[in-house]
């Protein structure tokens, strides 16, 4: 870290030694992609964008809410997937890069919400009256084909009669 009188500073100076020229090394900024909303089981993707002078970036998680924070293995590139598992949901990600002039600089911490998938209702079972268990059948509800049968007889026995008389 580099400070004058307390100040961090943002950028610093130097000469190449072989041609004397001036290069300039600016602190590195971190720009995330924000909150991620995903459903159940689908993966969601968490990115950076690291400009001017970084030498390496390490995703970090934490389950508390920001309390404590902990490195993410093998978790260092611009970009994180991570599985949308709803025991993760609340979970926050963010990044530090680090170089050999700068202190580290950490990015805003990014908020993954996994969203349950839902329990679809349970499918009623053919024949019976849901919440009773009687079989609808022969519970005497609707009128068989035989029942409409018998009534189309009565109804042509009917009819035939009152032509004869």
């Amino acid at each position: 870290m580099h400070t004058l009188d307390g100040v961090t500073a943002d950028r610093i100076y130097a000469t190449s030694g072989a041609t004397d020229e001036l290069l300039v090394f600016t602190r590195p900024t971190v720009n995330g992609s924000g909150d991620q909303t995903v459903d159940e089981g689908a993966p969601a993707e968490f990115s950076v964008v690291v400009d001017d002078f970084w030498q390496q970036v390490q995703w970090q998680i934490s389950s508390d809410g920001g309390t404590t924070w902990d490195d993410v293995p093998d978790a260092s590139s611009e970009s994180l997937t991570v599985p949308g598992a709803l025991a993760d949901s609340g979970n926050l990600y963010r990044v530090v890069a680090t170089s050999a002039l700068f202190d580290p600089v950490i990015g805003e911490p990014m908020l993954l919400t996994v969203i349950p998938t839902p329990t679809p209702p349970p499918t009623p079972t053919p024949g019976v009256l849901p919440a009773t268990g009687v079989d609808a059948a022969g519970a005497g509800w609707g009128i068989g084909a035989g029942a409409l049968a018998a009534v189309g007889a009565l109804l042509v026995v009917g009819a035939a009669r009152r032509r004869r008389a």
